[in-house]
């Protein structure tokens, strides 16, 4: 009887064993779980994504690809719609033509610095492209270098900058050289320079235009000549700009987009 005992222990004993082997290798090979990283030793450095030099070649490989897209969108008034309803400036114009490829989404920046999407264009498969734009919210080269912490973001692959209008002269290159030192390694740049004037402002625009011209060409900056644009366009400037002789009108704005268009074709 004893024996008997002893021997219905033992079995038990080995059947827990047996299990506890099961259970432990079930355990060891069994994948980990989906969506939760995995720690890194320290002694293995984290790859970090490589700077991009700004081009126009880089700039518009990145356009014409599948992949997610974030632009920024720095300057005046003349880059914001007066009514976001209607597609009434260059910026979402442009959002408009490239959503023809995929969807863009083109977000408005607010007072306290976050950004409020405000239209949606295009479907399909491609990642989408993100527009933040944030004309007028600064509204100065010189607030922006005062301030490029809270503006430009190490995700962003682009930025636009088309400051003129309200910019003081004397400061316009040292900040442009201020802006461009700011941008994140991975970050291109791109400057444009803005729709003329008309009135007493129109040889101070041009002075200053003639300044950011100057300035891409000697640091080889990606460069759009809107300016150049807009008088190049075969309806007199009236018809281009609004009565305050200096915001574009629904066709000045048609005229700037179509010169980004053909800068990236």
């Amino acid at each position: 009887m004893r024996r008997k005992l002893w021997s219905s222990v033992g079995l038990a004993a080995l059947a827990l064993v047996t299990i506890v082997f099961v259970v432990l290798s079930f355990l060891h090979v069994r994948p980990q779980p989906t969506g939760i990283p995995q720690s890194v030793p320290e002694s293995v450095p984290v790859k970090s994504l490589p700077p991009r030099e700004s081009t126009m070649a880089n700039i518009k490989a990145a356009l014409d690809s599948d992949e997610h897209m974030t632009i920024l969108v720095l300057g005046d008034a003349t880059g914001m719609d007066d009514d976001t309803s209607r597609e009434t400036r260059w910026v979402t114009r442009w959002a408009v033509e490239l959503a023809t490829e995929r969807p863009v989404s083109v977000a408005t920046r607010l007072s306290d610095g976050g950004y409020e999407t405000v239209n949606r264009f295009g479907s399909g498969q491609a990642a989408p492209l993100e527009i933040l734009n944030a004309s007028n919210n600064p509204s100065r080269l010189a607030d922006v270098v005062a301030q490029p912490e809270t503006l430009l973001f190490d995700d962003i692959d682009l930025v636009i900058l088309n400051f003129g209008h309200s910019e003081p002269e004397a400061d316009l290159a040292a900040n442009l050289d201020k802006f461009w030192a700011a941008l994140p390694p991975r970050t291109m740049g791109l400057v444009m320079t803005q729709n003329p004037q008309r009135g007493d402002g129109a040889q101070d625009q041009r002075a200053r235009m003639d300044i950011v011209r100057d300035w891409a060409k000697k640091n080889e900056a990606p460069f759009i000549d809107v300016f150049g644009a807009f008088v190049a366009a075969p309806e007199p400037l009236a018809q281009l700009l609004g009565p305050d002789r200096i915001n574009p009108t629904d066709r000045g704005s048609e005229v700037w987009r179509d010169a980004v268009v053909a800068a990236f074709k």
